[in-house]
């Protein structure tokens, strides 16, 4: 919807501040977009995800992720910020996935996991993710929103392998690791 006196949004009250803050932080920093909403993908490691995006800051280039928060304080009272463990993790496997859909890739959810389809034509038509520099979280909350680096270099993407490898051990490989008990014959 839009008001009659202009093109800007009619916007719901609890996202206002949001879009506020946010817009004070794009005009201070004044970012160059090369691209959002990308889906990624590794043939060669078997992951995908979509990212936020691929942005320019003073000659700097960045794969982002936006993190928002309804509270803009922790419990110690300073301003919320991203969790830089996590966050490190998944802006890496983005970072070093070989390959980007240029088209909205179909996805599948199915028990808290996203499956992304791609079929033989559509992975032919991908081309090489972006080169960065680094990784950049974007926290929004309704009183500030800040931009903060973000490591994820080739390091960090050994470690979100293993943290791969880890999760396939907990949710499929250990399902069959223990067999019955042992019975012993009684001769």
């Amino acid at each position: 919807q839009y008001t009659l006196t202009g093109i800007r949004p009619v916007v719901d009250a609890e996202l206002a501040p949001f879009i506020d803050q946010f817009d004070q932080w794009a005009q201070r920093m004044q970012p160059e977009y090369q691209a959002s909403e990308v889906t990624v993908f590794s043939p060669t490691f078997g992951y995908a995800g979509t990212c936020d995006g691929f942005l320019t800051i003073d000659g700097v280039r960045f794969i982002f992720d936006y993190k928002t928060s309804r509270e803009p304080y922790d419990s110690k009272g300073d301003p919320k910020t991203p969790y830089a463990d996590s966050l490190g993790l998944q802006l890496a496997a983005y970072r070093y996935a070989e390959l980007a859909a240029l088209w909205r890739a179909r996805r599948h959810e199915q028990f808290r996991r996203r499956y992304y389809l791609l079929s033989e034509a559509e992975k032919a038509l991908a081309v090489p993710v972006p080169e960065v520099d680094t990784g950049l979280a974007i926290m929004i909350t309704p009183e500030h929103c800040e931009a903060y680096p973000i490591r994820c270099d080739e390091a960090v993407h050994e470690s979100f392998l293993f943290t791969v490898e880890v999760a396939r051990w907990i949710l499929q490989t250990s399902k069959d690791a223990m067999g019955p008990p042992l019975v012993k014959e009684c001769a």
